[in-house]
């Protein structure tokens, strides 16, 4: 997992001061623990952010459900809340869903709006489910047990507008910029570098990249290679040029 890094031409910063102001960075991993890092101050603030934003439901339903709603109309479809996935607010599209529903190809088109700072992310998912039989050998029961059990894979993250994902990405981003118009997003490039020493709650990889701090730790990235990665992985860079100097 590359570091973080950009090129003069953009300014990318802000994204590290917003992490700065919730983590704490340049820490060896080792000597970092879950009480050592709770008591960083900002990492009170950014409890309290999710305790307000999220788990308090009508704060949540004032602040959210017109948005919601502004989705729903420019789709004219459900658009699903995913739970769980703090610092942000998140949820997808259904593109395709296998029948029977529970097994086989899904496809959806993921966004997430950041708790901390104006930043969002949007990303095409195809993942699909299957029904293994595994035997297990229970403590006291001498035979083995064998029942059917659910196992998930994900098989590409579609990354900016792309193929069949193309039409849906681009309206998904010019609704999301209406409700929201001093947001960003954040590049997959970018969202994927590591920052030293930042430990993310969730996050399995030390150290941690800048998107499971900003947004959520849902999906695998650092076990994801770049085959995985469809579409322009500097999608968005655009919105971070360096202002000339006047």
């Amino acid at each position: 997992m590359p570091h973080f890094r950009f090129g003069p031409k953009f300014n990318f910063w802000p994204l590290y001061t917003t992490i700065q102001q919730y983590y704490p960075l340049g820490l060896a991993v080792p000597e970092y623990d879950d009480d050592f890092r709770r008591r960083y101050p900002g990492h009170e603030q950014l409890w309290n952010i999710c305790t307000d934003r999220i788990e308090n439901y009508p704060a949540f339903r004032q602040r959210w459900k017109p948005f919601q709603n502004h989705l729903k109309a420019v789709f004219k479809r459900t658009v699903y809340q995913s739970g769980g996935v703090a610092p942000s607010y998140a949820g997808h599209l259904v593109v395709q869903k296998p029948k029977p529903p529970a097994l086989g190809h899904r496809k959806e088109l993921h966004f997430a709006i950041s708790l901390l700072g104006p930043y969002y992310t949007i990303y095409g998912l195809d993942t699909s489910w299957v029904e293994l039989p595994e035997t297990r050998y229970a403590m006291g029961h001498p035979e083995p047990n064998t029942q059917p059990v659910m196992r998930s894979a994900i098989h590409a993250l579609t990354i900016s507008p792309y193929e069949e994902y193309a039409d849906l990405f681009v309206r998904l981003e010019a609704a999301i910029r209406e409700w929201f118009p001093e947001h960003r997003l954040v590049p997959f490039a970018i969202g994927r570098q590591a920052l030293a020493g930042l430990v993310v709650e969730g996050c399995s990889a030390q150290p941690a990249c800048l998107h499971a701090a900003v947004f959520h730790t849902e999906i695998p990235w650092q076990s994801l290679g770049f085959q995985h990665h469809r579409g322009d992985e500097h999608y968005g860079y655009d919105q971070w040029l360096t202002e000339p100097a006047t």
